[in-house]
């Protein structure tokens, strides 16, 4: 956590989350004399008094509700049952739609949203004043100063509950003494090396404390073995981008920094569809906060930045920001990268598929139509007489094979590979 961060200023910068109804029109009305408004979480759906009413007479005549034009506001501007009890319609207003609710329908229209729809509204402007009224309290926090470090007297030991160099005679798990190896092989560098389950990037011993001071991250203790103490540990994310942001940090400060991808597993497979099958049911809240989404403090069902704002639910995801949804976990990568569906399995997989070789499709051996002697006299009538063609050409090219009619009665023109009057190897056939 940076030293800058300030918790308070987070916490005081919160919107400000109504429970009841009468709260809001309270809120709308009396506490902010018909200046305030209220939105759903998503930002998308807003309440406020009507503008008449917010410049002039304190009680207000009316309330309007606005949604954006586009399809993420059709949720809001298509709810039937919103509009009923609004006794009205939402219209076009500028680049947003608006409806009209009169003073006598508000507590109807609020009940719809809060108690039916189960949407959330909050305070995001006069949050003072709205925690006032609601009696809370911003929790106050006392800065906690950092004892000195305990200098160790000579011939004294001190034990520490984890080690920050490795021990030889420790038979450390398999994890660590890969990790171990790798680093006699690379003793200058910082290394990460890749879990077994793709997922992060780890770092013990020295390493970690290192990279932990310089990213302003929080150690762990792992343990590393049935006889081994515990070992100092980071684990990152393997996010491409978080990734190679954190490792160019470290190497504009001097240090150079191996990425170890690790054995890959024994499942995986060449065929890009058998990795699929394997990641597609991944969890889809854990894949949304490994794309760098938050999940909504006042809707656990949803996860957002500063691009989306998705509905996660039974392995299925809504885009409200986008109108568009999917199901699984490669959708929801493509869906928040904007990639294709090999660039998205190979994101949740952490593997480097081959290129598919495009399909060839075998060429079927060529059938022509059967001959038809009997329909021959028909259809030469009506290449002569009715097309206007030659009658000694069309009986040469009979006579030879190149045209004859087939059992419905159609003209078959035979084509051959050679440009002459001389026979090739049968290529195709033309129907007339």
């Amino acid at each position: 956590m940076p030293a800058s961060f300030d918790i308070q200023e987070v916490l005081r910068e919160k919107p400000v989350v109504f429970r009841e109804p009468r709260q809001v029109k309270a809120f709308l009305t009396d506490v902010t004399a018909n200046l305030g408004s209220v939105k759903t979480l998503d930002e998308l759906l807003t309440v406020k008094t009507q503008a008449g009413a917010r410049f002039g007479d304190r009680d207000a005549s009316g309330f309007v509700l606005q949604t954006v034009k586009a399809g993420i506001g059709q949720k809001y501007s298509q709810d039937a049952n919103l509009m009923a009890a609004a006794g009205a319609e939402f219209y076009s207003v500028s680049d947003r739609m608006e409806c009209i609710v009169s003073a006598d329908r508000i507590d109807d229209v609020l009940n719809i949203i809060m108690d039916d729809k189960r949407w959330t509204l909050a305070a995001f402007d006069f949050k003072d004043q709205a925690r006032d009224f609601l009696g809370m309290q911003l929790p106050e926090f006392q800065e906690v100063v950092a004892p000195e470090p305990i200098v160790e007297p000579p011939g004294e030991t001190i034990a520490e509950p984890a080690t920050a160099q490795p021990i030889e005679h420790y038979n450390y798990s398999t994890a660590i003494q890969d990790y171990l190896d790798l680093k006699q092989q690379n003793p200058e560098a910082l290394l990460l090396k890749r879990s077994v389950s793709r997922e992060f990037y780890e770092a013990y011993f020295a390493d970690a404390e290192t990279m932990g001071r310089e990213l302003n991250m929080v150690l762990m203790e792992k343990d590393s073995g049935t006889t081994a103490p515990k070992v100092p540990a980071l684990s990152l994310i393997a996010r491409p981008g978080a990734i190679n942001r954190m490792v160019g940090h470290l190497e504009e400060k001097g240090f150079t920094v191996i990425l170890d991808e690790g054995p890959q597993s024994k499942q995986q497979s060449s065929d890009i569809k058998a990795i699929a099958d394997q990641v597609r049911d991944r969890d889809l809240e854990s894949v949304a906060k490994q794309l760098g989404l938050e999940r909504d403090p006042h809707d656990k069902h949803k996860w957002r930045n500063d691009d989306h704002i998705l509905s996660i639910n039974h392995g299925k995801f809504h885009d409200w920001m986008l109108a568009k949804g999917g199901g699984g976990a490669i959708d929801l990568v493509m869906h928040v990268q904007q990639s294709d569906f090999k660039a998205a399995v190979e994101w949740l997989s952490g593997q480097q598929l081959p290129e598919q070789p495009p399909k060839v499709q075998e060429a079927k051996p060529l059938q022509l139509p059967e001959p038809n002697e009997q329909n021959w006299a028909a259809v030469q009538q009506y290449l002569t007489e009715t097309r206007g063609l030659p009658e000694n050409w069309i009986e040469h090219l009979h006579q030879r094979g190149l045209i004859y009619a087939d059992k419905h009665q159609n003209a078959v023109f035979v084509r051959h590979d050679a440009d002459q009057w001389v026979r090739g190897d049968v290529t195709g056939a033309s129907l007339r």
